[in-house]
């Protein structure tokens, strides 16, 4: 295997090949043999209790949050000889330079994307702290995918200032080289607009609000990596026959998501317009 360290042994997790790594360690595709499921799995490199500190943080940081351009944690887990195992949704796809380079339209959509995801980050008390082009991988689908949350801030608990700042000298944000504590960014006025505005998914119209709240339920749960932090609205209708329907609605997305939901559900089967 080409590069990094030696791959790590370990009975839940087979190694396929190594996609990358860094000054603490390196990331492997690999399958969870408990699961079924290929993952991307970041390892600890050696014994490092800073790193170490930092791959908590990550953990810690997205264990609890769901977005469709974040990706998504699975497990932390000690593996064999003590090294510390990450696994996570494997992301494949070009890097957000790669992807828009000759390209300013899809540029803006993806830019859109990971501007949806900062406001959730920051809404949720996160700054990721290292946000460039390779810690952003556009997937076939054209989904936007924010990585690598190991220099992450929970801004509740920013005490201090003066620190040697982490991240990336080309993308540091101001605050960090003058010394001062990591805030998120206040947002653009135009920050709606920029990100294809305010748009809401209708998934059909039922004869009862019991089976509309069912099939909202199923909806979300299943696609709740478009769906999350979407607000329901179910509006009474009358349909041509004169009978009531109850209209479904997923509502408060932008309309990148809205779009890219739509089209998840589509491929499922199922039914839906974008509003």
């Amino acid at each position: 295997m080409e590069g990094g360290t030696i791959p790590p042994r370990s009975e839940r997790f087979a190694i396929e090949r190594r996609l990358g790594g860094g000054a603490s360690g390196d990331v492997y595709a690999a399958l969870d043999r408990g699961t079924g499921e290929r993952v991307a799995l970041k390892v600890l490199r050696g014994d490092d209790a800073d790193g170490l500190r930092r791959f908590k943080r990550e953990f810690r940081a997205l264990a609890d949050l769901a977005h469709p351009n974040l990706v998504a944690l699975r497990d932390l887990v000690a593996g064999e000889g003590g090294r510390w195992l990450l696994s996570m949704e494997l992301v494949e796809g070009a890097d957000l330079l790669a992807a828009t380079a000759g390209d300013p339209g899809r540029a803006a959509r993806l830019f859109a994307q990971v501007a949806d995801a900062l406001r959730y980050l920051h809404a949720h008390g996160i700054v990721h702290g290292d946000v460039k082009p390779t810690n952003v991988l556009v997937t076939r689908d054209e989904r936007a995918v924010l990585l690598d949350f190991g220099v992450s801030t929970e801004i509740a608990r920013i005490t201090s200032v003066g620190a040697m700042p982490r991240g990336t000298a080309g993308y540091i944000a101001p605050e960090l080289v003058r010394g001062e504590a990591p805030t998120p960014a206040a947002p653009a006025p135009t920050a709606p607009a920029a990100a294809g505005g305010s748009a809401s998914v209708q998934i059909g119209a039922f004869s009862s609000t019991e089976i509309a709240d069912r099939e909202y339920a199923a909806v979300a749960g299943r696609f709740s990596q478009y769906a999350s932090g979407a607000e329901k609205r179910v509006t009474e209708v009358t349909s041509s026959s004169g009978s009531t329907l109850y209209r479904t609605t997923f509502t408060g997305l932008s309309r990148e998501r809205a779009v890219a939901f739509c089209n998840a559900l589509k491929a499922a089967g199922r039914d839906c317009i974008v509003r």
